[in-house]
């Protein structure tokens, strides 16, 4: 069967394609870097409880975990529209052939967010079933990892997307896709080590807060980063290894634009871990949102290799309609700035609590 023939008809959009892609990189920067924060913080406070610390108070970074699930799913939201826009006709299909799957990831999400609740909850009474709940909290957010790496990898290949007519159900995950497994530990093993990062930040802000110093919380979070991001770059190797010739090559010489942006983001990581394992910690944090924002770049670039012999973004149909992408913009703008403002006066109240 011919694999054109199951993707079916663009829908027209109101502004060129461009003003899309820019607007679904900003938000995928954003949404990445919180998602980092919640999985990773997660998988690092629950390791650290099952070290010895099952029972006592939240440690700062945990208790701020339910509000880290709220904004992550806040600005996945956007993130998943732009895609929806772009390349939605690929996107619906693949959702289709997993339909139960994706469905299931929002009651999923919805006991995930439950659960840092209960996490929080536990830890303030001292109780040692607190590390029950951030287990399952963990445990089902990589979970929904999981499906979204399945949905991701399987609306890029229509080529096979024919096996729905064995299997209507909805069932259908991507399994048999060599990308999947080394993309799906190279996000996770990503988030642990944005999260060691976050952790130093955190702890050199609330030195800065209290008037002190946590010289071995600080220390502790770089460390945590620069080898977990070393452990990252060779899953991103063996990721490279397992992607399709016609697009591993572009990434090397192949294309000038495919290598750029990876070299720029794996030499911008290697630098960033050196900068950290000295303890120069904003250093590292600049430059690893440099890094985030190379490997986004560089995502998009193999997602349109991939989908090359069937749809480019610059084929969609414009029907001009700029007034509802004002709208949004400014709605956007509306909402970053209530966030900031938020955000702020909950660290205010932190400052008024210690002193």
């Amino acid at each position: 069967m011919d694999p054109t023939s199951l993707v079916p008809y663009t829908d027209t959009i109101p502004v060129p394609w461009g003003w899309f892609k820019l607007l679904l990189i900003l938000t995928f920067l954003l949404h990445i870097i919180l998602m980092n924060f919640m999985l990773g913080g997660s998988l690092l406070t629950l390791f650290r409880r099952s070290g010895g610390g099952g029972s006592g108070p939240a440690p700062p970074e945990g208790k701020s975990l339910p509000t880290l699930v709220a904004l992550t799913i806040n600005l996945g939201v956007p993130t998943l529209l732009f895609v929806q826009v772009l390349f939605g006709q690929f996107l619906y299909s693949s959702s289709v052939l997993m339909a139960v799957y994706w469905i299931s990831v929002i009651p999923v999400l919805i006991l995930a967010y439950y659960a840092s609740y209960g996490y929080v909850a536990k830890s303030k009474q001292g109780s040692g079933i607190a590390k029950l709940w951030l287990g399952v909290s963990a445990l089902l957010m990589l979970a929904i990892a999981f499906m979204f790496s399945n949905n991701m990898t399987l609306m890029l290949q229509p080529e096979r997307w024919a096996a729905y007519f064995d299997r209507p159900g909805g069932t259908i995950l991507n399994l048999s896709e060599p990308t999947l497994f080394p993309r799906y530990l190279h996000f996770v093993v990503g988030a642990i080590a944005i999260a060691g990062l976050g952790r130093a930040i955190l702890y050199a802000l609330k030195g800065r807060r209290e008037g002190r110093e946590y010289p071995e919380e600080v220390r502790g979070g770089l460390r945590i980063f620069a080898i977990t991001t070393m452990v990252q770059m060779l899953v991103g190797v063996l990721f490279w290894i397992v992607l399709p010739g016609r697009i591993g090559s572009l990434f090397l010489g192949g294309s000038v634009m495919h290598t750029a942006h990876l070299w720029l983001g794996i030499v911008a990581a290697l630098v960033a871990v050196l900068l950290a394992l000295r303890g120069k910690l904003w250093a590292a944090t600049i430059l690893i949102t440099v890094t985030l924002l190379m490997m986004i770049l560089t995502r998009d670039l193999v997602r349109t290799a991939y989908l090359a012999p069937y749809f480019s973004p610059s084929q969609l149909e414009v029907a001009p309609q700029v007034s509802p992408m004002i709208a949004f913009l400014l709605a956007f703008l509306a909402v970053i700035g209530v966030l900031v403002y938020m955000l702020r006066e909950a660290w205010r109240a932190g400052e008024e609590v210690s002193s």
